[in-house]
């Protein structure tokens, strides 16, 4: 419908951005516009075709491997004796499907860097090779993606937390719930450029 335009402008966005973050930390350099919008186009396309093989990868693992987790859950649920116990299935299956999407995401993180380190154009190559690089690396890859990922859960969880006690009344107030809002957006940004470079330092190490 209407939504997806929007979503598509956000994924291209998403994209281009990505290519100007990775190409800045890949140089070491200071980041200036033209340097950002540069390594953006550079890397735009390959990116692109990242996110796509991507789209596949996750319909493959939700689609097969969320198929199976949802039906153990299910039947935990059917035989659960009591209200409660459904509900911690619930919180369950929630967490081992956010689990399942970091790894996934993950991955696709790594090929970007990849290509990036190597200068490569081969998206599938790519794709393929990181399968070895991070099959003796998993657990100390995905150990410091969720480190990275706890960070940003606690600044969410500090923002709403802040959020909550600032009132909505008075012109003043409703500035410095704004002022608030744009500091969240870029932490969230910052966090970004973390997962990135941690990956891209691990990487390279």
């Amino acid at each position: 419908g209407w939504l997806a335009v929007p979503a598509l402008l956000f994924f291209v966005l998403h994209v281009f951005l990505n290519g100007g973050l990775l190409g800045r930390i890949a140089v070491n350099e200071k980041v200036n516009l033209p340097s950002f919008l540069r390594d953006s186009a550079r890397y735009f396309w390959r990116f692109l075709r990242v996110l796509l093989v991507s789209i596949l990868g996750y319909l493959l693992v939700f689609g097969i491997v969320g198929r199976g987790i949802s039906a153990v859950f299910n039947l935990w649920t059917k035989n659960a004796s009591n209200q409660w116990s459904t509900l911690g299935a619930s919180y369950l299956r929630l967490l081992v499907f956010l689990l399942l999407f970091s790894i996934v995401k993950m991955f696709f993180d790594y090929v970007k860097v990849s290509l990036v380190v190597t200068e490569s154009k081969k998206t599938i190559r790519a794709v393929i090779a990181n399968f070895r690089f991070l099959g003796g690396r998993f657990f100390q890859a995905w150990g410091i993606f969720l480190l990275v990922g706890l960070v940003g859960v606690g600044i969410s969880i500090g923002y709403l937390l802040v959020a909550k006690i600032i009132p909505g009344d008075g012109f003043v107030l409703l500035g410095v719930g704004f002022l608030w809002q744009q500091m969240y957006i870029l932490a969230l940004s910052w966090t970004a450029v973390l997962f990135f470079s941690t990956e891209y330092e691990f990487f390279k190490a």
